[in-house]
């Protein structure tokens, strides 16, 4: 999927449409390349089929996004 999409598809369901903007759409694409650079795409793979908890390192994280 194209990480605009994603972006434009998270601030939607966060409420923000119709005021979605150039700015917004690039900052909150930026967190998610930044997120998937740290977590790699396996993890997101995963919390996109549905996944809850995902590890990360020695560390079991919750995902509880709108994504």
């Amino acid at each position: 999927m194209n990480i605009f999409k994603l972006a434009g598809m998270q601030l939607i369901k966060e409420g923000k449409n119709p005021k979605i903007d150039l700015s917004d759409l690039l900052d909150r694409a930026i967190e998610i390349r930044k997120w998937l650079d740290k977590h790699r795409l396996n993890t997101a793979k995963k919390i996109m089929q549905g996944e809850k908890i995902y590890k990360y390192h020695n560390k079991i994280k919750t995902y509880i996004g709108v994504i």
